[in-house]
């Protein structure tokens, strides 16, 4: 019987379901580890595929001057809850993130809202709102660095308790 295989079999991910993990030290190795095992007389565990994962903010495909306001700020990959979240968000999926303090947590929801505004944002396009004044200042002063590049838009704090004039 032939068996039907792509061109690329060989080349496919490994199905890590299938991996047995658990290394026996008395089992024979097989392949290169074997005979690196047979030159220094050590039985180690083998793993075909190994890899470093590193994301960046271009992964993401965000708006160019977006990009351009990123790299303009020093940032070069995002933290987890960023990595996690922004992509979910820029899709208009509903987002509830928590993390510790000073993960960029902010930047989140700012990258995202200014990814989603369109080209020429109209009196009011997003509002964003916070219990305190001193987050409602830094949430402003995010909106302004990231939207460095976005000539149209703008930001204001309004507090409440105060008259409009103020």
């Amino acid at each position: 019987m032939v068996e039907n295989k792509p061109a690329d079999a060989d080349n496919q991910l490994p199905n890590y379901d299938e991996i047995d993990l658990d290394f026996d030290p008395e089992a024979p190795a097989s392949g290169a580890a074997a005979a690196a095992n047979a030159t220094t007389g050590a039985a180690k565990p083998t793993t075909d595929n190994v890899g470093v994962h590193s994301t960046s903010f271009k992964d993401m495909v965000l708006r160019p001057e977006l990009q351009q306001s990123i790299v303009d700020c020093g940032f070069e990959h995002p933290s987890d809850v960023q990595q996690k979240c922004i992509p979910q968000a820029i899709m208009g999926v509903d987002v509830l993130c928590q993390a510790v303090s000073g993960m960029g947590k902010t930047a989140v929801f700012v990258l995202s809202v200014l990814h989603c505004l369109g080209e020429n944002p109209e009196p009011c396009t997003a509002l964003v709102l916070a219990h305190a004044r001193e987050l409602a200042y830094q949430i402003k002063g995010e909106f302004t660095r990231l939207s460095k590049f976005l000539p149209n838009v703008r930001t204001e704090v309004i507090l409440g308790g105060e008259s409009l004039e103020k």
